[in-house]
């Protein structure tokens, strides 16, 4: 009667032994059917202790040592965010992860140019002449097809449909490109290299400057860098040690404005398509040094005049005025020089002007010549007309 009495008061009399047998049979069995809790880098001192009497696990301390071979990715994970940690393997992962997305080849097309204008303003103490020049793009290209490899370095390869016996030697501008580009961006791996020539060499077109500066542009392409503005000048920092003219073809732009040896560049906004143009190879070499050693320096006042023409012509050019209104501006210097000592030279700008071509120049040092037509039906008679001789004709026009 008093136990009874003393369990129905809640007294703090211990239940019978019995009773708590049953008790904890019931909570072993509800602990059993529980399900288990989800995993944590923290293992508690006892089951469903007191979260302040957490201890570092084994599993989380783990994620802090050197990669094992079950340490995965969580040991990767840990490197990152440690302090301290050697950054060799994110950059590594950052190489991999970028080279992954670049594309494996490109292909550029590497177009040739006339000087529509070349005075020679002056020279320089290192030997080298300052001008004041109008560059133009013409539609005459070599093809350079770059191909990205895992092994380091260049190999070179020319299907030389200009037939000049262009070498693919170390001293080709297109290595000396791919290296200096090599070097400044620290290149890991290589590319192949197939250069399709077209552009006649030593013939006053520029083309071993453009290829020199389609391939700095095909590397860019190559690394994703055309689109990065500071990679893109660190590129074309690279193209006046390479060649004067090697700035102008680093750029899409058709036309540019040329001074200082050529390097310092404004872009001229040419808004209606020039005529059509028909341009002469007659088949012999005008190398630039030479013609610059016979050249005799004009005097400043001659310098000045011919500046002041500069300036009307590209205003005309710019104001999209008709040939007519141009084609007595168009001027080069260079021609004193070179039309004395090569006839060739000479006589294929006189046979132009006679095939009814207008504005008809030298290009650079020569030896091409071009000129233009108010049609493609005229520009194509007159090329018909020249395929009597022994040249290299085009049909063509400026770019733009």
């Amino acid at each position: 009667m008093r136990r009874w009495a003393s369990c129905a008061a809640g007294s703090t009399a211990r239940p019978s032994t019995r009773a708590r047998a049953r008790s904890a049979a019931r909570g072993a069995a509800a602990r059993a059917s529980r399900p288990p809790r989800p995993s944590s880098p923290w293992t508690r001192a006892g089951p469903w202790s007191s979260p302040s009497k957490r201890t570092p696990s084994r599993a989380s301390s783990s994620s802090w040592a050197a990669p094992g071979p079950s340490a995965g990715a969580t040991s990767r994970r840990a490197s990152r965010s440690r302090p301290g940690a050697s950054p060799s393997s994110s950059a590594s992962r950052a190489r991999k992860s970028a080279s992954s997305s670049m594309p494996l080849s490109v292909q550029v097309q590497c177009p040739a140019k006339v000087n529509l204008f070349l005075e020679v303003t002056g020279k320089r103490r290192d030997g080298y002449h300052t001008l004041a020049t109008l560059f133009a793009k013409v539609g005459l290209f070599d093809v350079l097809d770059v191909e990205r490899t895992d092994e380091p370095g260049f190999r070179l390869e020319i299907v030389d449909e200009a037939g000049q016996g262009l070498s693919a030697g170390p001293d080709n501008l297109v290595l000396r490109a791919a290296e200096a580009f090599r070097k400044e961006f620290r290149l890991g791996f290589g590319a192949r290299i197939k250069l399709t020539k077209r552009i006649p060499m030593g013939a006053g077109l520029g083309g071993g400057s453009s290829d020199a500066g389609g391939m700095l542009v095909a590397l860019a392409r190559l690394h994703r860098l055309e689109l990065d503005r500071s990679a893109m000048a660190r590129v074309r920092k690279l193209a006046p040690a390479l060649g004067a003219d090697v700035p102008f073809f680093t750029r899409r732009d058709a036309f540019c404005d040329g001074r200082g040896i050529g390097d310092k560049l404004k872009v001229l906004e040419v808004p209606k398509a020039l005529p059509w143009m028909v341009l002469a190879w007659p088949g012999v070499h005008c190398p630039t040094p030479e013609a610059y050693k016979r050249l005799v320096l004009p005097p400043k006042a001659d310098v000045l005049t011919r500046l002041a023409q500069l300036a009307k012509l590209e205003k005309r050019l710019v104001g999209g005025r008709p040939l007519s209104e141009w084609e007595g501006l168009l001027f080069n210097r260079l021609e004193d020089p070179v039309l004395g000592v090569r006839p060739e030279v000479r006589q294929a700008k006189d046979i132009l002007a006679r095939a009814g071509l207008r504005g008809v120049l030298m290009s650079g040092s020569g030896a091409s010549v071009f000129g233009f037509a108010p049609s493609r039906e005229e520009a194509a008679a007159a090329a018909r007309k020249l395929a009597a001789y022994p040249w290299k004709v085009y049909l063509t026009c400026c770019l733009g």
